[in-house]
């Protein structure tokens, strides 16, 4: 069982697409599921989309924000609903491939988180991907964890990211909830797998985001290595897939 949060900011080209996707996984994996989609202040038709399949689905959860949020900040809203013992960030622009999805949903109860990788980053071009680069080696560094990659879907258990005081209210929520995932004592796996789209269809690199991510790293920082630190002592074990 999994609660799948979508977060939803004029993705009226593709939210149809995910939702449906996500309901086919669903069904091909035997996985049952709810989705709680965050509609982030759209200004386009994303919510009468969303409100029309409210009517077909009693799975499906809307959150409705009037203005626009940020992903982390609309994901603590659907943690607060999210029936289910795992959650998973499930990109609205329908951005991660079928097949790893299928992967991803296959491996839910082999471990307590599983993350994922992209293999065909070069989608994104040259700056993204530097930016990404580099934002990575920083948190692996500073915070003695390992991971191919910080921002691909995950599933998450439910129950330690309730305990967890979230700092970040946009694009740094999955690294924070990673980071301090790998720094409990759980199990994780990770799974390789390609996007569908690339950085003409990514909203990361704006000056919010990145203000949040040095902001929300030094919260991190100060959280892991002195207000909190008996709570970050222990380390992730890793499943191999």
């Amino acid at each position: 069982m999994l609660t799948i949060f979508v977060p939803a900011l004029n993705e009226e080209k593709n939210i149809q697409n995910t939702i449906d996707n996500l309901n086919s996984i669903a069904t091909e994996t035997n996985t049952i599921i709810e989705i709680i989609v965050a509609d982030d202040g759209s200004t386009d038709n994303t919510n009468k989309i969303l409100l029309d399949n409210k009517k077909k689905l009693s799975h499906l959860k809307i959150i409705k924000n009037n203005k626009n949020l940020g992903i982390g900040a609309s994901f603590k809203k659907a943690l607060i609903i999210a029936k289910y013992e795992k959650i998973m960030i499930a990109p609205g622009d329908n951005d991660a491939n079928y097949d790893l999805l299928i992967s991803i949903f296959r491996s839910v109860e082999k471990s307590d988180m599983i993350t994922s990788y992209y293999l065909n980053k070069e989608m994104r071009g040259r700056l993204r991907n530097l930016v990404s680069t580099l934002f990575h080696t920083l948190y692996i560094l500073t915070f003695d964890i390992f991971l191919m990659y910080m921002n691909g879907p995950t599933i998450y258990p439910t129950k330690i990211l309730r305990s967890f005081k979230i700092h970040s209210n946009r694009f740094s929520i999955v690294s924070e909830l990673t980071t301090k995932c790998l720094r409990s004592k759980i199990t994780y796996m990770e799974i390789s797998g390609k996007m569908n789209t690339g950085a003409d269809n990514s909203s990361a690199l704006n000056i919010k985001n990145l203000f949040e991510v040095v902001w929300v790293y030094v919260k991190i920082f100060i959280e892991i290595y002195f207000k909190s630190k008996k709570k970050f002592l222990d380390r992730a074990k890793r499943i191999y897939y």
